[in-house]
């Protein structure tokens, strides 16, 4: 479609070089820098797409689901390449939790060991069923249950930080069920920008 565009375009601006013998040179040369404006949007374009589908794919989330999460985060500092880099980090330390039972989850694991009524079991089933969650469901879920357990300020620092550095920036939206990132999430929807 973009080609297309482009091409017609420079069929447009053809068209007026043929009948505006006086202005010939000046109109090729806003032809040109036509085309040229077009072929460059075309292709950072591209390149945005290229770059959010890699960023989602980090996150293990879909491109929308991304974007949502990435307006909320840009609102406490946050770009796209830091968000897909810190979702990346939360999910390789999950996977790494559940594979060999170590790492950054550890002691989220422990704390929910603890605290829920089927103990380790409870929590290994738990952890498992985020396994099956997108990357922001899973993240979600960590700081529900963390909240559920009732952990202090600072603990809800230490145990985000354990997962990906600066995560605790992310805190302000994920609270009270991430109230916060579905807030900045729909109105980027409503606003057209998803």
């Amino acid at each position: 479609p973009m080609q297309e565009a482009e091409r017609q375009t420079q069929t447009s601006f053809d068209k007026m070089r043929v009948h505006a013998n006086t202005y010939g040179m000046a109109i090729a040369g806003i032809a040109g820098s036509a085309a040229m404006a077009l072929g460059s949007l075309a292709a950072s374009t591209a390149n945005q797409a290229a770059e959010l589908e890699i960023f989602a794919n980090r996150a293990n989330t879909t491109t929308q689901e991304f974007q949502k999460m990435a307006v909320g985060a840009s609102a406490m500092g946050i770009e796209g390449d830091k968000l897909s880099d810190m979702m990346k980090d939360f999910n390789e330390k999950m996977g790494e939790l559940t594979a060999v039972g170590a790492g950054g989850g550890k002691d989220f694991f422990d704390k929910l060991s603890g605290d829920m009524k089927g103990g380790a079991k409870e929590a290994k089933s738990l952890i498992l069923e985020m396994q099956k969650l997108s990357g922001p469901e899973a993240l979600q879920m960590y700081v529900d249950k963390l909240e559920d357990a009732g952990v202090s300020q600072q603990e809800m620092s230490f145990y985000l930080e354990s997962m990906a550095s600066d995560m605790t920036d992310l805190y302000p939206l994920l609270a009270n069920g991430g109230e916060g990132m579905k807030l900045y999430g729909d109105m980027a929807e409503r606003a057209g920008l998803i």
